[in-house]
């Protein structure tokens, strides 16, 4: 459960079936990100879907829409029709259709003309290289001293205060 769920849950405001719709398969769809020197990596949990069943898109320009819909069979509908006639003490896992959606940002330095994916054991695998020309420089830090105003006729100019503001650039 993600903290927004967990937050919501809290205050009686979240409704599984409600945030479904939103969230889609995401609750329960973890996601890492790492960067390596030449590419950015990003591996989306996605059990019990197949290559088939996903679509990338990039969109806007650096916007990766991952969206993956797995569709009830016909023989599927039939033990659906079966299971219904159960009675279900818990039941959490999706079921044998489920739609899941997210979007990924990508950042500044990546090309978005190299980027490839794979689908292994239900792991999505999206590597996107990096664009070297648009490296990231260094940040760097400024200290800006803060100086006292006038507080009234022949305030002491020479008081300057200890606080900092540090400026950094990404």
């Amino acid at each position: 459960m993600s903290l927004f769920q967990k937050l919501l849950s809290q205050n009686g405001l979240y409704d599984s079936s409600f945030f479904s719709d939103i969230m889609g398969f995401e609750s329960n769809t973890q996601m890492d990100w790492k960067e390596t020197r030449n590419s950015h990596i990003f591996e989306i949990d996605l059990p019990g879907f197949t290559k088939e069943d996903v679509n990338l898109e990039l969109r806007q320009d650096r916007v990766i829409c991952v969206r993956a819909e797995r569709k009830a069979q016909e023989h599927e509908e039939e033990e659906e029709e079966e299971k219904k006639k159960l009675t279900w003490h818990c039941r959490e896992r999706v079921g044998t259709s489920g739609v899941f959606s997210r979007e990924l940002r990508l950042p500044e330095n990546s090309k978005v003309d190299d980027i490839k994916a794979s689908m292994r054991d239900g792991v999505l695998s999206i590597t996107v290289a990096k664009d070297e020309s648009k490296k990231k420089h260094k940040s760097h830090k400024k200290v800006v001293h803060i100086e006292q105003e006038h507080q009234g006729v022949g305030a002491n100019n020479n008081n300057k205060g200890i606080g900092r503001f540090v400026c950094c650039k990404a």
